[in-house]
């Protein structure tokens, strides 16, 4: 299987590679001997812990452990999105209302057709699901823009080199900063990272019962403070930056550099604002709420259903229960599944399996903080190791006549 599979891309590369010769084509300015084919081009591309794995998977033995192994993980799964204690509730619910129908189904058993459920229930849950998903992928790209963006920033900052004053050497400019310069830097991106993920790890607030109860109400504004406090720690590591870049401009930094140093710090701005609305703005109250009471109620509506089923299979009590509390599980998943993503950034602590598709946030930033601490390690006089995370912020002077003595400028 191997060796097939070997031979159709090496039929695919045959088929793309331009086997036209110099004489046939006009005007031709390169000698098409001196460019490498598709073929010896791929000879770069190695992965031998790629190889491995499709030789592996290739097995007959290796492919049904796949799939045996795929089958028990999803039953755990499906068992860890169900089983909660709303799970328990709703059920149990569901079980007494068939019951009851049971019981009386002379006067209850009814036909019922279950289209009317799909409409009620069904579409309202799988919309959200949708959304939710929809929600989760923007959350992504928007978090990949800070990211490249910060790491771009970042990497300008610390790096860049330029001219001196005195036009003796085109690249020593950055050695005639203050000498605590680079670690002032360093110490504001890792703050700035600190503080992204502060915002967007807190937790969830825009629940209905923090809507309607009022001792639920101030938890919802107290988290609403400590978001605010954040967003001013936030301007001022932003003003932080900017005043870096002055500093780096007074000895002799470019000034088309320095503005353009200026616009990464609004590309940083605006993409935070998309990661802050993504975190502040959710999905329709009104639909969620639907989903859940509806719910609730459809037990006592579709009972007489069960009622039939009960009559139909000889008054099998144990058969139309668990139908009717399996039915009913299966919602309850789908509700769960979207609440497990409604906020994209924080897992639901309810389920079994808390965060199994959130957005990994304490892997991205930390891997945001590594790039910013590998930048930092390239530049002499950078402080490299991680130091504990400070109680006090590195906060810039707030007067422009400072920027004649720049030494003050870098002052905690």
């Amino acid at each position: 299987q191997n060796q097939h599979q070997n031979k159709g891309g090496d039929r695919f590369f045959d088929m793309n590679e331009d086997n036209t010769s110099p004489s046939t084509c006009a005007g031709s300015q390169h000698d098409a001997n001196q460019v490498p084919t598709l073929k010896e081009c791929r000879s770069h591309l190695k992965n031998e812990e790629a190889a491995s794995y499709r030789r592996r998977a290739a097995t007959c033995s290796h492919q049904v452990l796949d799939l045996l192994l795929d089958v028990v993980a999803s039953i755990v799964l499906y068992i860890a999105y169900t089983l909660t204690l709303e799970s328990v509730v709703t059920v149990s619910h569901a079980v007494a209302a068939t019951y009851f129908f049971c019981v009386h189904h002379e006067h209850y058993a009814v036909k019922l057709d279950f289209s009317f459920l799909a409409f009620s229930v069904v579409f309202p849950l799988t919309f959200l699901i949708q959304s939710v998903f929809s929600r989760r992928d923007q959350a992504l790209q928007r978090l990949v823009d800070f990211k490249a963006s910060f790491c771009s920033t970042a990497l300008l900052t610390l790096t860049c080199d330029w001219a001196t004053k005195d036009g003796s050497s085109p690249t020593q400019g950055r050695r005639q900063l203050p000498s605590n310069f680079n670690a002032a830097v360093l110490e504001d991106f890792r703050h700035l990272a600190q503080l992204v993920y502060e915002y967007l790890s807190m937790p969830s607030v825009s629940n209905a019962r923090n809507v309607v109860f009022v001792c639920k109400q101030h938890s919802t504004s107290r988290v609403h403070a400590m978001q605010n406090e954040i967003i001013k720690s936030l301007n001022d590591s932003m003003y932080d930056l900017a005043q870096h870049t002055e500093v780096m401009r007074h000895y002799g930094f470019p000034s088309g550099e320095a503005s353009r140093l200026h616009q990464y710090h609004q590309y940083l701005q605006q993409r935070f604002e998309h990661l802050r609305v993504l975190k502040y703005y959710r999905t329709p109250q009104a639909t969620r709420v639907f989903g859940q009471v509806y719910l609730f109620i459809l037990p006592w509506l579709v009972g007489p259903y069960f009622g039939w089923v009960f009559e139909q299979t000889g008054q099998a009590y144990a058969f139309t229960m668990t139908l009717a509390g399996f039915i009913f599980l299966i919602l309850l998943g789908l509700l769960n599944t979207h609440r497990g993503l409604e906020d994209p950034f924080v897992p639901e602590v309810t389920g079994w399996t808390p965060g199994i598709d959130n957005v990994k946030l304490e892997y991205e930033f930390a891997s945001m903080i590594q790039a910013v601490e590998q930048y930092g390690s390239k530049v002499p006089g950078t402080i490299r190791s991680l130091p504990t995370p400070p109680t006090t912020t590195t906060t810039m002077v707030k007067n422009p006549e400072s920027m004649d003595n720049p030494e003050a400028v870098l002052e905690t």
